[in-house]
């Protein structure tokens, strides 16, 4: 099913929809990434067998199959100033694309979007001008980092506590950086020593009792792909010296095997716990403790520090689940510690948009139960602060909504002015009145 276009009142496109002074991420087929920040208010993209990505003016080509040959225009559509307006994709003849996986033929952007127009990637992001400039140079070298990394042939070694990502920065690292390649995870920790000799290496028919077919093993299935080795401070000291010969020859000998197999790939490992500590304790051999350090090392610190990343996760949830968080709800997380890092912060907005979307999510009780948190405030609400003039207004919209909207009685209950309700119901108009009443 083809979609088609969004109605620009939609709040969650109007906040988080593509504007002037973001940027796109373009991938095109066979060549390298380029960034273009969005300041126009018309783009064409031509796409054309035979061609080469570049750029004329407001046209940017971009290389394809005979029978993906196409135009789309992308265009600032809306009233009011140009900075309020957001970019619409709109295909300019048969052949459509896609945006997180599903066929349009036109459609406003958000932010944090994957698009296709035939095999060319394109990235949504947000103009970095909007964050503080620490977290734009934090975010600029992380990316410069592992770019990087994507270039060279040496491991990556992702340190963190448990919850804190890894998996997910492993995935979205292959994602971003090899979309072609096949992805390949596997968690050590969750085999016994016994079965992950067989998972990592594959086995031979017949190599042991319950061997009735020939297994490739995790090694061999991410040949010319990528391959995540999750928990790599589980593994037992057998096998890390046949380990190590894989990362010394890139080769693999099935259990049963008789002969060796060439891999080529790109390795990432993870592990939630200090190697210095496993070192001293005798857990790790010496020169398997090296060979993991031999690579690219990044550490990923508890989410409660990385307050840009969990600005990304959320940013990212509310277009892949049809969301909009309030400025409250996003204080709120942005506020909470999250001693169940990543994990734990995934759980509660699976959780939340399923009990409570889709459409606008704001801070309810439910909170306290999703979060399992103690500490509530006199009014048994979660102790969120906020200004206090905001905290007013929406006392007014409650009183506003449980009467009926019935201005006189609010004026009566409270003992303000109507003019006082007025001004607080300003922008309290429409489908955010509607969102509001299933919060109270």
């Amino acid at each position: 099913m083809v979609q088609k276009v969004a109605i620009l009142s939609n709040l969650s496109i109007k906040e988080n929809g593509l504007g002037l002074g973001d940027r796109l991420e373009l991938t095109p087929l066979n060549a390298r990434k380029r960034t273009l920040k969005l300041m126009k208010t018309h783009y064409k993209f031509v796409i054309r067998q035979g061609v080469e990505y570049q750029q004329k003016g407001e046209e940017i080509w971009l290389p394809g199959l005979k029978e993906e040959e196409g135009e789309f225009s992308l265009d600032l559509w809306g009233e009011g100033k140009d900075h309020d307006k957001r970019y619409l994709l709109r295909a300019l003849s048969s052949n459509y694309f896609k945006v997180n996986e599903q066929w349009c033929a036109e459609v406003f952007l958000q932010r944090y979007s994957t698009i296709y127009l035939g095999f060319n990637r394109i990235e949504t992001k947000n103009n970095l001008s909007h964050s503080k400039k620490s977290d734009d140079d934090e975010i600029d070298k992380r990316e410069l980092f592992f770019e990087k990394w994507g270039q060279s042939n040496l491991p990556l070694l992702l340190k963190g506590e448990t919850g804190s990502g890894k998996s997910h920065m492993a995935k979205s690292i292959a994602n971003k950086l090899f979309p072609e390649k096949k992805f390949i995870h596997i968690n050590i920790s969750s085999f016994s020593p016994s079965l992950l000799e067989s998972e990592l290496f594959g086995h031979e028919k017949g190599a042991f009792t319950g061997a009735h077919q020939n297994k490739l093993g995790a090694l061999r299935e991410s040949h010319y792909g990528v391959l995540y080795l999750d928990e790599i401070d589980s593994l037992s000291l057998e096998l890390q010296t046949k380990l190590l010969l894989f990362f010394d020859n890139n080769e693999v000998r099935p259990v049963g095997g008789a002969r060796s197999y060439p891999v080529q790939n790109k390795l990432i490992i993870s592990t939630g716990r200090s190697l210095d500590d496993l070192l001293k304790a005798g857990k790790i051999r010496s020169d398997f403790y090296f060979r993991l350090h031999s690579g690219l090392e990044f550490e990923l610190g508890p989410l409660r520090q990385r307050l840009n990343s969990i600005q990304e996760i959320l940013d990212l949830f509310m277009v892949q689940h049809k969301v909009h968080f309030s400025r409250q709800l996003t204080q709120f997380i942005l506020n909470y510690s999250w001693p169940g890092n990543y994990r734990q912060l995934m759980g509660y907005l699976k959780k939340k948009a399923l009990l409570e979307g889709p459409g606008y999510l704001d801070v309810s009780l439910i909170d306290e139960n999703l979060l399992n948190i103690k500490k509530l405030n006199s009014m048994g609400e979660l102790e969120v602060f906020r200004p206090l003039e905001e905290v007013k207004n929406d006392y007014i919209k409650r009183a506003y909504i449980s009467f009926d909207q019935k201005v006189d009685m609010v004026s009566n209950v409270l003992k303000i002015s109507p003019y006082k309700i007025k001004n607080a119901l300003e922008d309290f108009k429409g489908k955010e009145r509607e969102a509001f009443k299933k919060v109270i």
